[in-house]
């Protein structure tokens, strides 16, 4: 009988296909597409020894009986091990190899190992195959036994791919079920036709399908680092979070952008390879991605507490040595988070936030999980108040009077809004106001605080009690906004105020993070008659030149300054922080500015500041920030 080695040729075609477009395409760094490549290796030297057997079984000859053994035997081997490794590739795609047991895996081997055995004795007993008398191949009483355990590797694949179906995307399970099916039909068929070879046709098929559902090298791999990249962990994480018991190390290196800057980008990137592949060959049997921005994210199974300890102080220690080559070495200090799943998180929105939390500090330290999720979700509550304050209209508006010196009484006052949430309660402005300016709502805020003002001045007719002005906030993102000027325009026509009755302030901190955005804006406003002021001045990083070029005509100085020379509490300081106070005060009188100190408790502060000469003073001394009713009371009864 000839055998017909058409699909069998076919099937050649295909498998070289595979294997050139997987070392170019996809690469080998991943595990899973290494065991993948192997099948495919296996199955096209499966395929050749199975068209040399068909070309020797088709014309069989006595004399050469051992040849034909030789080849018929490679085939039995390689056709025996197949249906394994398909196996084994699917363990690694669903990463459940760290789930199954020592025993486990022993137990799944024995089957493979008893039909090789079976195969290497088969010249002795025949029971596989033989040769008639006229040397024709044939099938001995035990042969079925190798098709009956592919078919139990096979079902045992498709058992593990239901049961784990959540860890792969909807198109590598189609193709799977559709490998499995290649690899059954023709075993069927082929157990009835045995001289129509298509079962490597089929299975060629099959592997050719599950080909387009591997990741491309470039689209998972770092290129600087050479490690798996941020889209790889996501979607590593999205088959995780289904109850998996995993355990990450997050390892965040300090402002990587200062590094870039400061040392060259080049620098940066040799340091983060060779960080790279030093955590790679430390954690172990841990897969190490590289999330960005100098972090890196260590991902292990089923590994003990103290396995996870002891790895995250070898960690820590060697951040205490520098990194670099010998002409450029540096200390890099690093942040590290161990995060057990499903325990510490349960989403990949909680485990990105980790990620990306930036680190800015000097020295080494850890980052809790459970605290930072829970700032997290308290920022998240936050947001969510902000947004209902807005609808409801329960933002309010509280005044706090400001002291002038030269006339003894409460001059102006600032405009502090105050958030009270039925759920979250009172929530301080230095925690809802960095979300405003996240989300955008700072600039509804922000119209909302100016028309408030306006309209209480006018109403309560402020003016007749000695308020000259009340002072404003301005942020950085309203100072973006184009509009602003027209809309504070409109509100105060609306209220029929004008802009003398408003004294705008602008933290230090915003002139010297964005200069560019805010020069605009405030010549602007200053033009159209606003006062504009400099607020919590000696908190930031002060750069004359932007006082100079921007009109300020006060600047109002942080409590931390007064606080530094005379302390609240007990009245000492400390003696260079009086000097500062001192010469600060001298400097803003000779450029001209009106000066406010805010954080005035005691009397001793007050006497001070006067002595000094600062023209106005605000604090709990004289007053709490007050609701609007109880702030007229209180003007109308000192400045009586």
């Amino acid at each position: 009988m000839i055998y017909n080695i058409d699909f069998n040729l076919s099937a050649i075609v295909i498998l070289l296909f595979i294997t050139a477009y997987v070392i170019a395409k996809k690469g080998l760094t991943k595990r899973a597409n290494r065991i993948y490549l192997a099948v495919i290796i296996c199955c096209l030297m499966c395929t050749f020894a199975d068209i040399m057997c068909a070309y020797m079984n088709s014309f069989p000859n006595p004399e050469k009986h051992l040849r034909q053994d030789i080849w018929n035997n490679a085939y039995m081997l390689l056709h025996n091990a197949l249906p394994f490794l398909i196996g084994v590739y699917l363990i690694y795609e669903l990463r459940i190899l760290k789930l199954m047991r020592r025993d486990s895996i022993i137990i799944l081997s024995i089957p493979l190992i008893a039909v090789e055995i079976l195969v290497l004795i088969n010249p002795a007993n025949r029971l596989a195959f033989y040769y008639d008398d006229a040397g024709r191949y044939t099938r001995g009483p035990l042969f079925n036994v190798f098709y009956l355990v592919a078919v139990l590797y096979i079902f045992f694949a498709v058992a593990m791919a239901v049961k784990n179906r959540h860890s792969m995307s909807h198109g590598k399970q189609m193709m799977l079920v559709f490998l499995m099916l290649a690899s059954i039909l023709p075993i069927m068929i082929q157990a009835v036709y045995p001289y129509v070879p298509i079962e490597s046709f089929f299975q060629s098929m099959g592997l050719l399908g599950l080909l387009f559902t591997l990741d491309d090298k470039g689209d998972i791999i770092d290129h600087n680092t050479g490690i798996y990249n941020r889209y790889s962990f996501i979607e590593y994480m999205g088959s995780l979070l289904e109850g998996t018991d995993a355990q990450l190390i997050t390892v965040k290196l300090s402002d990587i952008n200062y590094y870039n800057s400061t040392i060259g980008v080049q620098y940066v990137n040799d340091i983060l390879k060779e960080i790279a592949a030093w955590l790679q060959r430390t954690g172990g049997d841990m897969q190490c991605y590289y999330c960005g921005n100098g972090c890196f994210v260590l991902c292990g199974m089923h590994m003990a507490e103290e396995q996870t300890n002891l790895l995250k102080e070898e960690i820590f220690a060697r951040f205490d040595d520098p990194w670099g080559k010998r002409d450029f070495q540096s200390v890099f200090p690093v942040q590290i988070c161990t995060v057990r799943i499903p325990r510490d998180v349960s989403t990949l929105e909680q485990i990105l936030l980790l990620i990306d939390m930036k680190f800015k500090g000097n020295d080494s330290n850890e980052l809790n999980a459970l605290t930072a999720i829970s700032s997290y979700q308290h920022r998240i509550k936050t947001e969510s108040a902000v947004k209902k304050a807005l609808r409801n209209g329960s933002f309010k508006v509280y005044y706090q009077p400001i002291w002038d010196k030269k006339t003894g009484t409460i001059l102006s006052a600032e405009a502090l809004l105050r958030l009270f949430d039925d759920e979250l309660g009172f929530i301080p402005p230095d925690e809802f106001i960095p979300v405003a300016e996240k989300n955008g709502t700072i600039l509804d805020i922000g119209a909302f605080v100016f028309d408030e003002v306006c309209r209480f001045y006018q109403e309560r007719q402020l003016y007749r009690i000695g308020i000259q002005y009340v002072d404003i906030n301005l942020s950085v993102v309203q100072c973006m906004n184009r509009r602003l000027v027209n809309e504070f325009e409109r509100t105060m026509a609306k209220y029929q105020i004008s802009p003398e009755r408003i004294n705008l302030e602008i933290t230090e901190s915003a002139t010297a993070d964005s200069p560019g955005a805010l020069a605009g804006t405030v010549k602007s406003l200053f033009n159209k008659g606003f006062d504009i002021s400099l607020d919590d001045f000696g908190t930031g990083y002060s750069n004359f030149s932007y006082m100079v070029e921007m009109p300020f005509t006060g600047v109002k100085l942080d409590r931390s300054i007064l606080w530094s020379a005379i302390h609240p509490k007990n009245g000492e300081g400390d003696e260079n922080a009086m000097l500062y106070l001192e010469n600060t005060i001298r400097m803003l009188h000779e450029m001209h500015y009106k000066i406010t100190v805010e954080g005035v408790e005691t009397v001793e502060q007050k006497v001070l500041l006067e002595k000094l000469g600062c023209d106005q003073l605000q604090g709990f001394y004289f007053s709490k920030p007050v609701p609007a009713d109880t702030f007229i009371d209180f003007v109308k009864v000192v400045n009586a």
